[in-house]
């Protein structure tokens, strides 16, 4: 028992003094423009050239125009109008891209055209820049493209320097190294209660993150009560935990879990008392809340079980937090 605890230990450290990837570029997708009077090609043209500019820049990361407008057709939108910034968030937040722009080409009095455009975050739906450049000629539109794109990626590159990433863990930028943490109530199921009882557990997984997946080295220790003639049970596993977290709106997450090893167990009774390996599956979903960046409030359940002549099955209510490092 005491051996299996020391290599668990090791492995955890070796994985938590991993390096670190540096913060990778933010992703950020540019919507198709609406327009007020304003032909059609010269909207198209305006939007490329601050697509081109943007993604040769090296200061973002830009999406591929063919899957941004494939999403607004998910969407059921040909364009988002400039005050819609809410519509323009989800479908930033279905791309799975850290920003939007969007904007208009507006027809003014004079005859001259204004761009506006604006950028949200795609999590919160607020607005993080906003800016116009206007030209009197056709000619003209290309170079003031080229302005309002400069301004922007200023911007961008301020937000870059200012924010370390959204907060869910794993759903966007370069990997990254992450830290799944809980513990709480375990709870015997079937068979398994006839000589185990209500108990605890605590459970660590480093690991690694990268665009809503996470993949990590899980142990720890589930120890359940007395019960009958049994005076209590306890379990150490070793497994691969696998999670897929989905993004919600107000900073919320779901986080689905599965992980596959093994397991130390110890059964100790009055008469007689037994203990070794078993194959190890765990399963459940938990629910997450962003305290900052890199650090997520979670809590839910899980339902595991090793597999044995006479399974231990058993049930685990867990809080605790997920941890992200880019």
């Amino acid at each position: 028992m005491k051996q299996f605890f020391i290599i668990s230990a090791c492995i955890t450290a070796l994985s938590i003094t991993a390096p670190s990837p540096a913060v990778a570029a933010r992703n950020v997708a540019l919507l198709d423009f609406s327009a007020n009077r304003v032909p059609a090609e010269l909207v198209e043209n305006v939007k490329n050239r601050i697509w081109f500019r943007l993604i040769t820049a090296d200061v973002v990361t830009m999406l591929e125009p063919v899957k941004t407008r494939e999403a607004m057709v998910t969407q059921n939108r040909d364009t988002v109008a400039y005050d819609d910034a809410a519509a323009a968030a989800r479908i930033g937040h279905f791309l799975r891209a850290d920003y939007v722009v969007f904007g208009t080409l507006d027809r003014v009095p004079s005859g001259g055209v204004v761009i506006y455009v604006r950028v949200a975050d795609s999590e919160s739906g607020a607005i993080v820049y906003a800016d116009s450049e206007g030209f009197t000629d056709q000619g003209l539109a290309l170079h003031a493209s080229d302005m309002l794109s400069g301004r922007m990626l200023k911007a961008f590159g301020s937000l870059r320097g200012s924010d370390t990433g959204h907060p869910s863990p794993a759903s966007k930028g370069g990997p990254g190294f992450a830290l799944h943490l809980a513990g709480g109530y375990a709870h015997p199921l079937a068979d398994f209660t006839e000589s185990a009882g209500p108990g605890w557990d605590i459970l660590a997984a480093p690991g690694v993150a990268y665009r809503g997946f996470f993949v990590g080295i899980r142990s720890g220790y589930i120890s359940c009560s007395s019960t009958g003639d049994y005076s209590g049970a306890s379990m150490a596993p070793l497994a691969v935990m696998f999670l897929y977290s989905f993004s919600l709106p107000l900073k919320l997450s779901i986080d689905l879990t599965l992980s596959g090893g093994c397991s130390y167990n110890s059964l100790e009774g009055s008469g007689s008392s037994r203990s070794g390996f078993g194959p190890l599956v765990m399963g459940g979903v938990y629910v997450g809340y962003a305290l900052h960046d890199c650090v997520r409030l979670v809590l839910g359940s899980e339902c595991g079980a090793v597999i044995e002549r006479t399974s231990q099955i058993f049930i685990t209510a867990q809080g605790g937090f997920m941890f992200s490092f880019r």
